[in-house]
């Protein structure tokens, strides 16, 4: 069995505070993408049904899966010494209203990935979602993207993405970057409009027009694929993009080595971990201000937001920085030092103290903190 790669990941360091770890989640059938994670032996998927979806018919499934999705919670739940609900999912909705009325397990975790604050209309469950979190009697520490605090029991956490060694590594590999021609532009992420792929290429394509020497890597797949062929080729610039898919860690690592420039013209976000992942071998990101981006460059210095919608605004913040080498050379330095702060050893250690758990917690401890 094989899942979501950041998830599995943040599983198996979590795995090192419980002795054993019970993934409910829905199960695709097929083969696993390229940028999937196998479980480890430690990690056990409890698989149930996938449902929802843009269609009433598919709505309509998800009302009739959720009793199935209720009957397998309440049975884990209740053999469980601590829970970690993952939101904004269907399942993860589900098992915010069974905290509501059940007791057990005591230890309560529930961490919303999604944009916190976002600016405009999102989906009502997303909506509905926050509202539960922020005020409905779940019992949960709440963790987030965002500083905004609406109760004691809501955290900012950031979204771990590397092992400490993993960072102190890209940054020897990295030490002596500099800006150089072409200029490498990278995009990572699901083809669609939300991601804002093509708003990526037209950042490119005005690039080009200010006569800037530039490359663009595109790692992803998803339905805006077909269109961004089409804009590349109507444009005349094939030698210049290149279209990668899904890769594994090892083909994104040398992408991000070479990178100069992360672009995402991102919509709505939590906190991508591609990002800090970029910022840690140096890449500096040019990301749409949502969320709880703007306000951590702002404090680290450590990149740069535009209007999501405004690819303008994406290309003269590249060209400024391209046309200052020493600007560009401290944004590359400052997000290097800022990308420590996903680590995982530092997201476990916050883990332990919100959940007081002891350092080094054995499984009867654990049973009686339950």
């Amino acid at each position: 069995m094989a899942g979501w790669a950041p998830v599995v990941r943040e599983f198996e360091y979590l795995s090192e505070l419980f002795d054993e770890i019970r993934h409910v989640a829905p199960l695709h059938p097929g083969a696993a993408p390229k940028h999937a994670r196998r479980y480890p032996p430690q990690i056990e998927l409890v698989a149930i049904k996938p449902a929802g979806g843009p269609r009433s018919r598919d709505k309509f499934g998800l009302l009739i899966e959720a009793a199935n999705y209720t009957r397998v919670l309440v049975h884990e739940l209740a053999r469980a010494d601590a829970v970690f609900i993952r939101c904004p999912s269907n399942v993860g909705l589900v098992a915010v209203f069974l905290l509501t009325l059940l007791r057990r397990p005591r230890l309560r975790w529930i961490k919303y990935a999604g944009d916190w604050t976002p600016a405009g209309n999102d989906h009502l469950s997303y909506r509905l979602q926050r509202l539960c979190l922020r005020y409905a009697p779940h019992r949960a520490e709440v963790t987030v993207n965002s500083s905004e605090r609406t109760g004691a029991h809501i955290h900012n956490f950031l979204n771990p993405s590397y092992s400490q060694d993993e960072w102190r590594k890209a940054a020897e590999l990295t030490q002596h970057k500099s800006i150089s021609r072409p200029i490498r532009l990278l995009f990572v992420g699901r083809l669609d409009k939300a991601k804002g792929v093509i708003r990526a290429a037209q950042c490119f394509l005005e690039l080009r027009r200010r006569d800037c020497d530039v490359r663009l890597d595109i790692v992803g797949e998803g339905p805006e694929g077909p269109a961004l062929d089409a804009l590349i080729q109507s444009a005349g610039v094939e030698h210049a993009v290149r279209r990668h898919g899904w890769l594994d860690n090892a083909e994104l690592n040398r992408l991000y080595r070479q990178a100069h420039f992360m672009v995402l013209p991102t919509s709505s976000e939590g906190w991508p971990k591609v990002v800090s992942e970029a910022m840690a071998f140096r890449v500096v990101p040019v990301i749409g201000a949502v969320s709880c981006i703007p306000e951590f460059f702002g404090k680290t210095a450590s990149g740069v937001c535009a209007p999501f919608d405004q690819p303008i605004c994406f290309a003269a913040a590249i060209d400024e920085l391209v046309r200052n080498d020493a600007k560009w050379r401290a944004k590359a330095d400052n997000a290097q030092a800022a990308a420590e702060r996903f680590t995982y050893e530092r997201h476990l250690e916050n883990v332990r103290r919100m959940l007081n758990l002891p350092s080094n917690p054995t499984a009867r401890q654990r049973a009686e903190a339950a």
